[in-house]
């Protein structure tokens, strides 16, 4: 699997089929992102989420780290989910001329008010809580105060949505190939010495597995840019599209 970057790999092997592990990695990837833009699980249930152990081991694998902070895969999650271009931040510059276009003509009094409904949510503990828990932006970037009230509006509808209604298009965030295929019987060892083979010869940078016995992100170093937005800036022209 290679990112459409081009810069970073992963190698994966399985007993399903190849629909099967794509459609495992398409759930987390994806979803692994929401999370990471929002800061807030996609599960809303009032209950512990089934799948909150297996969710756990994916939240710490490179690949999806990766994933959900490279500018490249995050404009394919964004080309098909304009909606959450609102947790994109920008730079304080950009975020101040957009405020004084859509504040201009606007009384002291709607200004007040505008604020109000943007940073808080009176009367509904939930929302502000989604709010609140939007991740703090890089260094040199914020929300425009069009943002944070597109953040209130997505939330507004993430909430009425149910768990089996995801607020996103599912995507494909990683280029496919497939390098080896065993006969249908085989050692699950077997499967897992040539997996490791490929592993340590490539010398991916998403494995957990480092070829000469360290931790991988000593390795290899971190798998993402701290200031991951740098790259990002919204089409001029966007479609935003509602939950469904």
């Amino acid at each position: 699997m290679t990112c459409p970057c081009g810069h970073y790999d992963y190698v994966d092997s399985t007993a399903e089929t190849l629909t099967d592990a794509l459609a495992y990695h398409r759930e987390h990837g994806n979803r692994i992102i929401h999370e990471k833009l929002t800061g807030s699980p996609l599960f809303r249930g009032s209950i512990m989420d089934p799948n909150g152990k297996q969710n756990e081991i994916a939240n710490r694998m490179r690949l999806y780290q990766h994933s959900a902070r490279c500018p490249v895969a995050l404009r394919s999650f964004l080309d098909c989910n304009p909606i959450y271009w609102c947790f994109i931040p920008v730079l304080w510059s950009e975020a101040l001329a957009e405020n004084s276009v859509h504040t201009r003509g606007t009384s002291d009094t709607d200004l007040l008010l505008l604020q109000v409904l943007t940073s808080t949510a009176v009367g509904n503990r939930r929302l502000a809580n989604y709010l609140d828990c939007v991740p703090l932006s890089p260094a040199a970037y914020v929300f425009s105060n069009q943002q944070v009230k597109q953040q209130r509006s997505f939330f507004q509808q993430f909430i009425s949505c149910t768990n089996d209604q995801l607020p996103y298009l599912t995507l494909d965030l990683y280029k496919v190939a497939i390098i080896a295929v065993l006969p249908d019987i085989r050692s699950i060892i077997l499967r897992y010495i040539i997996e490791t083979l490929f592993i340590i010869h490539a010398e991916t940078k998403l494995n957990m597995i480092c070829p000469i016995g360290i931790d991988a992100e000593k390795r290899y170093g971190r798998v993402y840019d701290l200031v991951w937005c740098a790259n990002l800036k919204q089409p001029p022209i966007s479609t935003t599209k509602s939950i469904q």
